[in-house]
């Protein structure tokens, strides 16, 4: 009865599973991200400091009243005392505008500058998403075709021993028990890759938010022109890292600009009118032009000078050893993506040939003058190029995903 009721669940269990393929799952990702989220609303907020960065350069207008207490004075009108009165109000209307202020116009700049930033991370945090649903798409069926190979083996090994019991004169019990043996360590080996299969899935399930989810098992591979390859090389300027590192040069350079406006004279236009409750007292009304001159702050802005320099010297030093770094780890990729390129295309002569050779061991086995022993290593042999071929082609789609991702492709 309990195995039935287990029979049921895990029959349950895979009606409710929806195979997804790649494209899917990368809408399912972008939905779901947080990251992604994330980068978006540092966007916004990057966008909102431009438009308030702007608004410095608006005229700032107040009206301010002031309601106070004071010692009791007389009220005249016409010259006669009306009243004697101890509290009076004053309401005082301002306008302000900046004439010339380069800190603003810097600040307004080094905002646009982050804005622009804040983009890039966007696009990075896109990209580095569709890379790890990449690399977890084809490593689950990387895993996926090694647990089919595997019980693909043991049915094999299932099959040979069988009919071993009925051809008993054929294998030595030496033999035999040997060959058991080895079915227990292929049985052993199915519940890794189930392991391992299980925990690849359960990074594509978090990245979509989807539970019982499972991979197309057949994808094919697109060819590749090797000669194209080298022109990747061209485009590390296309690197979002290499572009954002360049913002941050830039950045540098309008903080080191900053720095130096603070010795530089600000210009402000001011108007003010200012009226009161008190009977025939004249309202009082300025306007000025005001200048004014940074003189001495105790070094402050000396000290930040000199340490924005340094900064920008930091800044230039982190790109010339970002476009080294960017450099080299695009001409690995490429050598890589040849590499896996060529192995793939040679492997299916390597695998015909030992399905030859096994086939041959196989008649050799049936007249007995092949062990079981020598049967099955020829069988380990030819699954072992099976999963190495599978291997193979994973190792080529991450690596090949991996050089778009350095170039931006």
């Amino acid at each position: 009865m309990m195995k039935v009721v287990m029979i049921l669940l895990i029959l349950l269990s895979y009606g409710y599973c929806k195979v997804y393929d790649i494209k899917e799952i990368y809408n399912l990702s972008f939905v779901n991200s947080e990251d992604y989220e994330i980068a978006s609303l540092q966007k916004e907020v990057a966008s909102k400091g431009i438009e308030k960065s702007f608004s410095s350069f608006y005229p700032k207008v107040e009206i301010e009243s002031e309601y106070s207490k004071v010692n009791e004075f007389p009220v005249f009108i016409d010259g006669i005392e009306e009243e004697r009165r101890d509290r009076r109000t004053d309401v005082t209307f301002s306008f302000e505008q900046v004439l010339y202020d380069k800190s603003k116009y810097l600040n307004f700049k080094d905002k646009k500058l982050l804005f622009n930033q804040a983009h890039l991370e966007k696009e990075k945090a896109k990209q580095q998403l569709i890379f790890d649903v990449t690399k977890y798409y084809f490593e689950t069926l990387m895993k996926l075709n090694q647990l089919h190979l595997i019980e693909q083996k043991i049915k094999r090994f299932e099959k040979i021993l069988e009919r071993s019991k009925y051809k008993s004169g054929f294998i030595s019990k030496a033999d035999y028990l040997e060959a058991l043996s080895q079915k227990e360590e292929l049985l052993t080996q199915k519940l890794q890759y189930r392991l391992e299969y299980n925990k690849t899935k359960s990074f594509l399930e978090k990245l979509t938010g989807m539970k019982n989810i499972e991979v197309k098992s057949k994808i094919k591979l697109a060819n590749i022109n090797n000669h194209t390859l080298s022109s990747y090389l061209n485009d590390f300027g296309e690197n979002i890292d290499f572009k954002v590192q360049k913002l941050k040069v830039n950045r540098a350079i309008i903080s080191e600009d900053l720095a130096l406006s603070q010795f530089e004279p600000k210009f402000l236009l001011t108007y003010e009118h200012k009226s009161n409750d008190i009977p025939e007292t004249e309202n009082q009304k300025k306007i000025a032009l005001v200048f004014s001159l940074n003189i001495f702050n105790g070094f402050y802005d000396l000290k930040n000078y000199e340490e924005v320099k340094i900064q920008k010297l930091i800044e230039k030093s982190n790109l010339n050893k970002l476009i080294k770094d960017i450099k080299q780890e695009i001409d690995n990729k490429i050598s890589e993506v040849n590499t896996f390129y060529k192995i793939i295309l040679k492997y299916p002569k390597i695998i015909e040939t030992k399905e030859f050779a096994l086939e041959g061991m196989r008649e050799r086995f049936n007249v007995g003058t092949k062990s079981i022993i020598d049967l099955l290593d020829e069988e380990n042999k030819y699954f072992e190029k099976l999963n190495k071929f599978t291997e193979y082609k994973y190792q080529f789609i991450i690596e090949y995903t991996t050089l778009h991702f350095f170039t931006n492709r």
